[in-house]
């Protein structure tokens, strides 16, 4: 009872913090006024920015994910979900999307127009107007990896499902652990970028669908699922994670080195509240 009572009262405390934190991105700085729209706009920029490097996207996309949906009513969370968590998740869903939609904003002053969906979930075909050029990765104005985070949201909290599991909601990338630090939302301190010492604490394992153009064994294309550990903020879905390795995979079918197979045993456990209580077998040979 009181583990449960626990969780319901962080769950409702995230979505005060997220809301506090939306009036915080939304809401013009008390000691100064904009002169423009485009001033505002700038300004919200560089918060969405902050946002990103100091890992806060992480824990919205967490919340986001953290409730069951239903692939067969448009993804709407299911009846058997904690109200509170629904209600977070609407919270982070919300603050997301008024972080991504900045990014359409540039694009369009850079001629860059949206017009179909793209093949993958979230994802936009974007057409160029001078140019004519079609794709679903526009050059962007600023292109830092804060930006092609904030560019890359829409994919990363849109569910998917696949033929083999049609009442399964999938995401491109999900948030299977956080550490505590990676966890917390809160609003940062100024616009620059993370304290090394708080980056330092922040861990999160991550599981990305990748897309192999040609695999030999298959004679063709093949999608798998790739579990990550990841120190420090993500910098989204092309982020080189620290040790990776495929869930669904027997043991011994591949070699590895050490670094990796330590990495992805450190990913296991770290999801056995999840998962209940993972045996982890590491063996390695070298210096």
């Amino acid at each position: 009872f009181f583990g449960c009572l626990f969780v319901l009262l962080c769950t409702r405390m995230a979505e005060d913090k997220i809301l506090a934190l939306r009036e915080w991105f939304n809401g013009p700085p008390p000691e100064e006024e904009y002169d423009d729209a485009r001033a505002g706009l700038e300004r919200m920029l560089m918060r969405a920015k902050a946002m990103a490097s100091h890992n806060l996207i992480l824990p919205l996309v967490y919340y986001v994910q953290n409730v069951e949906r239903d692939p067969a009513n448009d993804y709407r969370p299911t009846k058997g979900n904690n109200p509170a968590a629904v209600a977070a998740a609407d919270a982070a869903v919300a603050l997301l999307v008024d972080a991504c939609s900045l990014v359409n904003v540039h694009l369009e002053d850079a001629g860059w127009e949206a017009t179909d969906p793209g093949q993958t979930a979230g994802s936009m075909v974007y057409k160029h107007q001078a140019s004519g050029l079609q794709t679903e990765n526009p050059d962007l104005p600023d292109d830092t990896w804060e930006m092609q985070l904030l560019f890359q949201i829409p994919r990363i909290i849109t569910g998917t499902s696949f033929p083999d599991d049609p009442k399964s909601c999938c995401y491109t990338a999900r948030v299977v652990h956080l550490s505590p630090e990676a966890l917390e939302i809160r609003i940062p301190s100024d616009l620059t970028a993370l304290p090394p010492n708080d980056a330092a604490r922040m861990v999160a394992v991550i599981d990305v669908i990748e897309r192999d153009e040609y695999d030999e064994e298959e004679q063709g294309p093949v999608t798998k699922t790739m579990r990550g550990l990841i120190h420090g903020p993500w910098q989204g879905l092309f982020h080189e994670p620290l040790g990776k390795f495929d869930p669904l995979e027997p043991p011994g079918r591949d070699l590895h080195e050490w670094s990796s197979v330590t990495m992805a045993g450190m990913a296991l456990l770290a999801t056995r509240g999840r998962q209940g209580q993972p045996k982890v077998l590491l063996l390695g040979v070298g210096a």
